[in-house]
């Protein structure tokens, strides 16, 4: 699987997290996706380092959903 879609996925669950965060829906809802988003972001980043798919998309991408990277 190409890192660009579990980035793409991550920045989905993010806007899902504000749109439940905004319209105060239940707690369990907000963590589920929270959970998503860090094990794809693991998953991301195994993929990416193991298998050398490094792309210039996915550096501006994950930069941007991972301002620490």
């Amino acid at each position: 699987m190409n890192p660009n879609y579990i980035t793409a996925a991550r920045i989905v669950g993010a806007v899902g997290l504000l749109l439940l965060s905004v319209t105060h829906q239940p707690l369990t809802a907000f963590w589920l996706i929270y959970a998503f988003c860090g094990i794809t972001d693991m998953a991301d980043g195994y993929i990416a380092r193991r298998f050398s798919a490094v792309t210039k998309t996915g550096e501006l991408l994950c930069g941007k959903v991972n301002p620490e990277s």
